[in-house]
């Protein structure tokens, strides 16, 4: 009973204001999430649904101090890059895409076992067990994702050239993380475990 309590209490949440740094839920994977959600062995704690970002490392190397100085998650252009690094910061830029993330708690391990063979199915294939602790939680990843220092010590590493690389790389990425979304979507909508 405990499980269907939590999930009660989670899904009442869902798409309010939330803790992380966006505030709410992503619209590209709120259609995945009602389908989870509808489920009777699964619910989602926490998803994105890919991004592309300009942050500041922190020189305390803490995630929880870093700065965005850009992030969409919709394809970037140059002109936006450009614009984002007008002041240049003395900490490292990076400029980051991340692919599709899901937090999926599950009722028990058999339905945790169906639930990462359809992601992986999907292409989620950077999946695997969070938590075996109070609750069974999985981490849904998708494998798209570009990581590169840009800027150090308030000078640019890269070129404009290399920039245009790296954006259209990213939003070709993104590109493919939503459709492994749909993919995710269609497969667990002909669950016959619903």
């Amino acid at each position: 009973m405990a499980f269907d309590k939590q999930k009660q209490e989670c899904v009442s949440k869902l798409y309010g204001p939330d803790r992380s740094k966006k505030g709410t839920v992503d619209v590209k994977i709120s259609k995945l999430l009602d389908i989870i959600n509808k489920l009777s062995d699964f619910y989602t704690t926490s998803s994105c649904a890919g991004r592309i970002t300009l942050f500041v490392e922190p020189k305390t190397g803490r995630k929880c101090d870093s700065s965005w100085l850009l992030v969409s998650h919709e394809p970037v252009a140059f002109k936006h890059i450009k614009a984002a690094l007008k002041k240049l910061h003395e900490e490292k830029v990076w400029f980051r895409m991340e692919s599709a993330i899901l937090h999926v708690c599950c009722r028990d391990l058999a339905s945790a076992n169906r639930m990462m063979r359809i992601a992986r199915l999907a292409g989620f294939k950077h999946s695997g067990v969070m938590d075996l602790g109070r609750r069974i939680m999985l981490e849904l990843i998708s494998t798209e994702r570009v990581d590169a220092p840009i800027s150090c010590d308030g000078k640019m590493l890269v070129s404009d050239d290399y920039l245009i690389f790296l954006i259209e790389a990213s939003n070709g990425k993104l590109k493919r993380t939503r459709e492994k979304i749909k993919k995710l979507e269609s497969l667990l909508s002909k669950s016959p475990h619903q």
